[in-house]
């Protein structure tokens, strides 16, 4: 592998080294905090809490979980809460959207969305099928729960180190936003198929590029929200890794 791949691996591995060890949070909470200055906002930020949206110099809504709720209440900071169970809310609002179709994004549970062990059956099975596209997959190290950060590479010759241009696409450095591993599942699928079937798109990439795939910079983050049993249908919201960092450039905290 060359010194790309490396840092690659060195980066992904800093993952491990951030701040508390997660432990369950129960239900989310959507809550909206005052931060009329930079500075009440950076101190949200600094203390690690969830910010999903701010409105410059009025508030901030934070997704939080007990444990949030909890330091919230000690530090004296004030919130309102604006949707008191998230889970159950997306829950029921995509009920209707769910019912009477059939869905081929992964298999049907996390709304649709694939779960960690569907996610690589998908790209085993496609490896499988295509081993003189799609490399083995290689692991690049393992977080602190014991999960292994899975690397696949794609390429005409993909057990091969080739003096070729080097690509990398990451997902799921945030355990909650599947959409974007989604993506990467289905890019390397119309890779491969795609450059079998003549497109010369397809073939251009391969033949000419080493692309390589890290599907799940956070499986532990995933795994929490898979084993999250009353949010099955709605995938769970946890975001960060087990060791409560969120991977916002802050993978050395």
């Amino acid at each position: 592998m060359k010194v790309f791949s490396q840092i690659v691996a060195l980066t992904l591995f800093s993952l491990l080294i951030s701040s508390e060890l997660y432990s369950q949070g129960g239900k989310a909470t959507l809550i909206r905090i005052q931060t009329p200055s930079q500075d009440a906002l950076r101190d949200l930020t600094v203390r690690g809490f969830d910010i999903i949206e701010t409105k410059e110099g009025v508030y901030s809504e934070v997704i939080a979980f007990e444990f949030d709720l909890k330091r919230l209440d000690a530090l004296g900071i004030s919130y309102e809460v604006l949707v008191p169970d998230l889970t159950k809310f997306y829950l029921n609002r995509a009920g209707g959207w769910r019912s009477g179709k059939t869905l081929r994004i992964g298999d049907g549970t996390k709304m649709g969305f694939f779960n960690l062990d569907s996610m690589y059956l998908f790209l085993d099975s496609l490896q499988a099928a295509h081993p003189t596209l799609i490399s083995e997959k290689d692991s690049i190290g393992q977080t602190i729960l014991g999960r292994t950060q899975w690397m696949y590479k794609v390429s005409d010759n993909p057990e091969t180190d080739e003096s070729e241009p080097e690509l990398l696409f990451t997902g799921l450095t945030h355990a909650r936003e599947s959409g974007g591993t989604t993506a990467l599942l289905y890019f390397i699928e119309w890779l491969v198929t795609s450059y079998k079937a003549g497109d010369a798109e397809a073939q251009f990439l391969v033949d000419n590029r080493e692309i390589y795939f890290v599907p799940v910079v956070n499986p532990d983050g995933l795994a929490i929200n898979d084993s999250d049993t009353t949010a099955r249908g709605g995938g769970g919201l946890w975001r960060k890794n087990a060791r409560d960092n969120d991977g916002n450039g802050i993978f050395e905290r």
